[in-house]
């Protein structure tokens, strides 16, 4: 049984710390075969509550003036800052699908 900080578990849900397979799920979804919705519920959570979560805490944190190496809209997959160009264009692009895999 998870603790309540670690919140429900899901069989379909890959948890693993270095990422490796989540993989497969970033690739479906970048490649246009499955919609970051679809990956949000078949976590079993309801995809318009994690995306205004989301929203929200991104919101609070730039508000804040945090930036956590998490966050691909200022931080790039190996922790680096992103320029701005780079965060505008990815803005623009897609965006990088790390929040979904770790969830």
């Amino acid at each position: 049984m998870p603790s309540p900080r670690e919140g429900p578990t899901h069989s379909s849900s890959p948890r693993t710390s270095g990422g490796e397979a989540s993989i497969p799920f970033l690739l479906a979804i970048r490649s246009g075969t499955e919609t970051l919705a679809e990956a949000i519920a078949r976590k079993g959570r309801n995809p318009d509550a994690v995306l205004a979560e989301i929203a929200a805490t991104n919101a609070k944190l730039d508000a804040l003036g945090i930036v956590l190496d998490t966050d691909p809209r200022r931080v790039t997959k190996t922790g680096s800052a992103q320029s701005a160009e780079t965060a505008d264009q990815q803005d623009e692009d897609e965006p990088d699908l790390r929040l979904i895999a770790n969830d």
